[in-house]
C-alpha cells in the first residue's frame, strides 16, 4: 500500500509538462501557424503559397555537391559577414516550409535532408563555437543567431542531440550575455531586445533555466522611459545610436521583439513581471501612431533604413489604350519571392470607413488594403494602397 501511495504521489510530477517544451512549441506555432490554420481563407492560402515558392527557389539554387565551397553562389564570401546571415536566413525559410502544414513542402524528406546538410556545412565552415568574428558584429551577434535559433525550433525533433548542442554552442559563443555587444559595449534599445530574444530561445532549446532567466531580466531596461540615450521617451520620441530618431526602424524592431517575448512568456514561470511593461501600449499610441500617414511610416524617423531597399518604387503601366479599339490590361510582372505594393487612384475611394471597409481581390484572392482615403496630389481623386 505504501508503494502504491508513493507512485500515486509521483504521478503528477511525471505527467507535468516541461516548461521549456511548452515555450518551444508555442514559438513553433508562431513560426508556422500550427495545425489549426484555416486554409479556406485566401490570405492564408496566399501566405502558404509564398512560403513554398520562397523555399523552392532557395532549394533549387542551393549547392548540393559534396565538393561545394558555398551553399549559395551569391553568398560565397568569407570576408563579408552578411553572407553568413543571408545563408542562415535561406535555411530558415526552407525550414519554415518543411515545418508548415498546408503546402507542398510540408515534411518533405528531401528538403529536410538538404537543410540539415546545409546546417552541418555551415557549422564546419562558417559559423561555430570555433569561429572568429570578422566584418560586421551584427551578423555574428544578432543576424545569424536569430535565424539559427528559429531553424533549431523548426527542426527540433529532427536534430540529433549533438547537432543541437553544436549549433547552440555557436550561438552561445557570440551571445553569452545579451546585455553586452561587440565584446564590451552595453546593449541598448532594439539591439538589447534582439539579443534577449536570441538568448531566451537558445535557453529554451538547451533547457538552460539560468539563461532564460537572464534574458528576461536583461529586458527590463527596454521597458523604462529614458531621459537620454537610446530608448523611448515620455514625449513619444524613440532614439537609437545615442541621438538619431529611429522610431520607424529600430523602434519597430524593438516593438516586434517585445510583443513576441510578452506573448511567448505569458503564463510561464518566466512571465514578465516588470511594471514597465505597462508602457508598451503607450508606445503604440504615443510613438508610432502619430508618425503613420496613409499607411506608411514617415522617412524622417527611419534613419538609414530609407536607403536599405529590396525593391524600387516606380510607376508601371497597368493598361494600354490604342488609338483605335478597346483598352486592355497590362499584367504586373511578379517573381516567386517578390512582394509588390500597388497604389490605386480613382473616385469613390475617399468615402467613410477607410481601409477597414475597403476590399480588394486579385484573381479571386483577397489582398490586404493598407490604406484607402484621400491624397493630396490630384484633386477629387482618392488613393488605396494594397
Amino acid at each position: 500500500m505504501r508503494t502504491r501511495t508513493l507512485l500515486l504521489c509521483l504521478l503528477p510530477l511525471l505527467c507535468k509538462a516541461d516548461d521549456f517544451d511548452n515555450l518551444r512549441l508555442r514559438w513553433l506555432q508562431t513560426l508556422t501557424g500550427g495545425a489549426a490554420l484555416d486554409n479556406s481563407l485566401p490570405a492564408v492560402r496566399s501566405h502558404l503559397s509564398s512560403i513554398a515558392s520562397t523555399a523552392n527557389s532557395d532549394w533549387t539554387s542551393l549547392q548540393k555537391s559534396a565538393a561545394r565551397t558555398t551553399l549559395w553562389t551569391d553568398a560565397a564570401s568569407t570576408t563579408i559577414s552578411a553572407n553568413i546571415s543571408t545563408t542562415y536566413g535561406r535555411l530558415r525559410d526552407m525550414a519554415v516550409a518543411w515545418a508548415t502544414p498546408g503546402q507542398a513542402l510540408y515534411q518533405d524528406a528531401g528538403l529536410l535532408t538538404d537543410i540539415i546538410s546545409g546546417l552541418e556545412w555551415m557549422d564546419a565552415q562558417r559559423y561555430s563555437a570555433r569561429s572568429t568574428e570578422y566584418d560586421n558584429w551584427w551578423d555574428w551577434e544578432i543576424g545569424t543567431p536569430a535565424e539559427l535559433v528559429d531553424t533549431a525550433v523548426l527542426l527540433y525533433t529532427q536534430l540529433t542531440a549533438d547537432q543541437l548542442a553544436r549549433y547552440m554552442a555557436a550561438v552561445e559563443r557570440f551571445d553569452s550575455d545579451p546585455r553586452v555587444m561587440i565584446v564590451n559595449t552595453v546593449s541598448t534599445g532594439a539591439n538589447l531586445a534582439d539579443k534577449c530574444k536570441i538568448a531566451l530561445l537558445r535557453g529554451v532549446l538547451v533547457k538552460d533555466r539560468a539563461k532564460v532567466a537572464l534574458a528576461v531580466s536583461a529586458m527590463s531596461p527596454v521597458f523604462a522611459y529614458v531621459t537620454s540615450g537610446d530608448g523611448f521617451y515620455i514625449d513619444g520620441s524613440f532614439i537609437q545610436h545615442t541621438r538619431h530618431p529611429y522610431t520607424g526602424s529600430y523602434g519597430l524592431v524593438l516593438l516586434d521583439d517585445v510583443a513576441d517575448l510578452l506573448y511567448l512568456l505569458a503564463g510561464s514561470p518566466w512571465d514578465v513581471t516588470d511594471a514597465g511593461r505597462a508602457n508598451v501600449p503607450h508606445w503604440v499610441t504615443d510613438s508610432f501612431e502619430p508618425l503613420l500617414y496613409e499607411g506608411a511610416m514617415m522617412d524622417m524617423v527611419r534613419g538609414r533604413a530609407i536607403s536599405i531597399c529590396t525593391g524600387i518604387a516606380s510607376p508601371v503601366e497597368i493598361f494600354r489604350c490604342p488609338a483605335s479599339g478597346a483598352c486592355s490590361a497590362t499584367p504586373i510582372a511578379l517573381t516567386a519571392d517578390s512582394t509588390v505594393y500597388v497604389s490605386l487612384y480613382g473616385t469613390g475611394i475617399r468615402g467613410p470607413g477607410g481601409a477597414p471597409q475597403a476590399k480588394c481581390t486579385v484573381h479571386g484572392v483577397t489582398v490586404p488594403v493598407l490604406y484607402a482615403g484621400a491624397q493630396t496630389e490630384y484633386q477629387e481623386i482618392g488613393r488605396a494602397h494594397v
